[in-house]
């Protein structure tokens, strides 16, 4: 009996340990598919998602997922070779069985499609809050039950739509510091607020959430406003709470409308355009001859005449070149007038608050994007701190960026690169790095007038239409292929953040160029109509006033009156 029950026991002590083993070595894979990617865990695990995205992102990695993190019935779902990359670990999926067994996770992991049960360990069992799911192909598993069933934490920050996934500390963190500013205690009613925020976390986590309260850009009611602030980091702790008391006086005064003044070409030299130069013409008349005693003698005397004749300059007529002179002369009837330049995006702010801009707004805007803009124009509207809009020829902006920027790091033949591209234009464009001087240190805010399509195509504008032979839907593809890329690049290549308007090359635009816009983010879109905004405006039709050689003082003062 007792040499039975000792054997006995060494037969379970070898099955329990051949357990232990399996369950360390991990699951069986035959007849099973693996479906991710291992991640590097060199660092404590930190992954991060966003809804309706495919890709997730760890500390030193990024990874694409089979289907894309989303929210159905009030539940988080994450497609298992996400989960298990997020881990630093695989995810096997046996399609016949439904089951799904995680692998180099440091912890033994199983979930079944249809189920709500998932093995957490050797010996711990977690009812998920729903059963895992399969939907087009791809697996499911709830997120915060699969994750806090393994020990880990669980973030989401509603504003961002993002999904934080961490190794809980073994000891308590601090919580994160928040504080802000303003650049004035006391504002008129109306006027805008600049907040400026430093926040930060003693173990350096991410802060990936702020909450505000009573936070305007402006107010439209005089008194004073209390204004709090907190924040969160990654793994869901919470500053305390900052606060700020301002004043707001005066009454709110709106304006009727908003004229949108649009710039083209500014030459330096205004005999560019013309010059007035004093000629002389000779004459001859008969005077009494002086010699003459009687006075009846006459003789013919030479006389000169000085008259002004009006010299073309090589831009003269070209009624989008205008005079740096000209642009200052008219930037100064704005100062005098007490006029105030806003951006696109302040403008549609204060649209969408339900007021018009503040009395005496006026909007300017460079259409195409040339270097004049940044040579000639920005001097003078830093002078009187105005700031301005610009609607860029993005390929060509990006182009030039990268010959300028290798005559910065000092290239072998990237000057003679540059000027080759600059003579291929009628004239030079901006670059990235103007852009982002004016963007950082005036306001600036920065559209596009397409990304390679600003030309006239057959019978309209190329993004307005089909051309030649082209089809209806070969015209839909052009056109979302240039939108798209005109946005990415103003992404890629505006280091602050910024809201992306367009101006509509020759003003043509068709009903699908505008549903483009709206689905790539653009705000709004600017036709050639000479009107001011009002509130009745669409601000995908926005009109503008074009500003040309024949638009003289009086004229550019019914403009802005």
């Amino acid at each position: 009996m007792l040499i039975g029950s000792l054997a006995a026991i060494v037969i379970s002590a070898v099955a329990l340990c051949m357990v232990v083993i399996i369950g360390i070595v991990g699951f069986s894979s035959g007849g099973t598919k693996t479906v991710s990617g291992t991640v590097s865990t060199s660092v404590p695990v930190h992954a991060w998602f966003f809804t309706g995205s495919d890709e997730g992102k760890t500390e030193n990695d990024s990874f694409t997922m089979d289907g894309v993190y989303f929210q159905e019935d009030g539940v988080s779902y994450l497609p298992v070779d996400g989960a298990a990359a997020a881990l630093g670990g695989t995810a096997v999926y046996d399609k016949d069985k439904g089951t799904v067994k995680f692998k180099n996770i440091g912890k033994r992991a199983k979930v079944t499609v249809g189920s709500d049960a998932m093995k957490a360990s050797l010996f711990k069992r977690v009812t998920l809050s729903a059963p895992v799911m399969e939907k087009d192909g791809v697996v499911y598993v709830p997120v915060r039950d699969f994750f806090e069933g393994l020990n880990y934490g669980v973030t989401y920050s509603s504003p961002s739509k993002r999904l934080d996934i961490f190794a809980k500390s073994s000891g308590k963190d601090q919580p994160p510091t928040a504080s802000f500013t303003t650049d004035k205690d006391t504002y008129n009613v109306g006027e805008k607020i600049a907040f400026t925020v430093d926040n930060s976390s003693p173990q350096g986590y991410e802060i990936v959430e702020e909450k505000w309260e009573n936070k305007a850009d402006w107010y439209f009611e005089s008194g004073e406003v209390t204004i709090a602030y907190s924040v969160k980091d990654y793994r869901g702790n919470w500053s305390e709470t900052v606060s700020k008391t301002i004043t707001v006086e005066g009454e709110y005064e709106a304006a009727a409308t908003v004229p949108v003044l649009s710039y083209y070409y500014i030459t330096p030299n205004s005999d560019n355009i013309s010059k007035v130069v004093k000629k002389e013409k000779k004459t001859k008349e008969m005077q009494p001859d002086p010699n003459d005693p009687t006075g009846v003698k006459q003789i013919e005397v030479e006389k000169s005449e000085w008259y002004n004749e009006t010299v073309r300059g090589p831009f003269y007529g070209d009624e989008d070149v205008i005079s740096l002179d000209q642009f200052r002369d008219e930037m100064e009837i704005l100062a005098d007038s007490g006029c105030n330049p806003i951006t696109v995006s302040e403008c549609l702010d204060y649209l969408d608050s339900g007021v018009m801009p503040p009395v005496n707004s006026v909007i300017i805007l460079f259409v195409n994007g040339y270097e004049s803009t940044y040579r000639q124009a920005y001097p003078v509207l830093k002078e009187y701190g105005f700031k301005a809009n610009i609607a860029a020829s993005v390929k060509l902006t990006e182009e030039r960026s990268v010959y300028a920027d290798g005559v910065a790091a000092g290239v072998d033949g990237a000057q003679d690169q540059l000027d080759e591209f600059d003579d291929g234009c009628r004239f030079p464009y901006l670059t990235f790095a103007e852009i982002n001087e004016m963007v950082s240190e005036s306001g600036f805010e920065i559209g596009a007038v397409s990304y390679d399509s600003n030309r006239y195509g057959d019978n309209a504008a190329l993004l307005a239409a089909p051309t030649g032979e082209e089809s209806e839907e070969e015209y839909e593809e052009r056109v979302k292929e240039d939108v798209a890329s005109a946005k990415a690049a103003l992404d890629n290549g505006i280091e602050s953040e910024n809201r992306e308007f367009f101006v509509y090359p020759y003003g043509e635009f068709s009903d699908f160029l505008v549903d483009t816009l709206k689905a790539n983010d653009f705000t709004s879109a600017f036709t050639e109509d000479a009107e001011r905004i009002t509130d009745e405006w669409s601000r995908f039709y926005l009109p503008r006033f074009r500003i040309t050689q024949s638009t003289n003082s009086g004229r550019f003062g019914d403009l802005i009156y």
